[in-house]
């Protein structure tokens, strides 16, 4: 999301539109043509809802040389927030079609993977990451859930929005 593709449509899109299925046991190298982006981006996969668990970030530096338009932060860390679902997804897909219903809501979220102590099938704690006082630091978020709206805040801390979609 967030790349322009420019002389480039074949490699992004749903499948028998703007490209051939890649199928079983199969491969396909992407050409991704960067123009002007910088920042934060992520790619997923389009068929079905395999989009829903296929998916990771992408991150451009600022050339060499050049710096970011606001101050240098001390680090900087992508947190990836992705649907969680029990169930087999291509089933839950399948019942949702039959019946002409909204797939369901996932039934956890994770963090970079990670799905905290909100789901009884993972470790007992949720994502953390430790940080020094007086530090500045540039979260990469991405949302990757397809059908539910979610916010994003950190307890006693000041979040500024810095860019978004492959700008700052």
């Amino acid at each position: 999301h967030g790349v322009k593709q420019p002389r480039n449509p074949w490699s992004d899109g749903p499948e028998f539109i703007t490209q051939c299925v890649i199928g079983p046991g199969t491969n396909f190298t992407y050409e991704v043509i960067f123009s002007d982006e910088e920042g934060t981006l992520w790619w997923h996969a389009h068929s079905d809802w395999t989009r829903a668990t296929i998916h990771g970030a992408i991150v451009i530096s600022p050339e060499l040389g050049k710096s970011y338009p606001f101050p240098e932060p001390d680090d900087d860390k992508v947190i990836m927030i992705a649907a969680w679902y029990t169930g087999d997804l291509k089933e839950l897909v399948d019942e949702a079609m039959k019946d002409g219903t909204d797939l369901p809501h996932s039934d956890g979220y994770a963090i970079n993977g990670e799905l905290g102590d909100f789901c009884t099938c993972s470790q007992e704690t949720t994502h953390h990451w430790y940080v020094d006082y007086g530090k500045t630091y540039l979260l990469r978020i991405v949302n990757a859930v397809m059908n539910a709206e979610l916010f994003f805040a950190i307890a006693d801390h000041n979040l500024t929005v810095v860019g978004m979609d492959g700008g700052y």
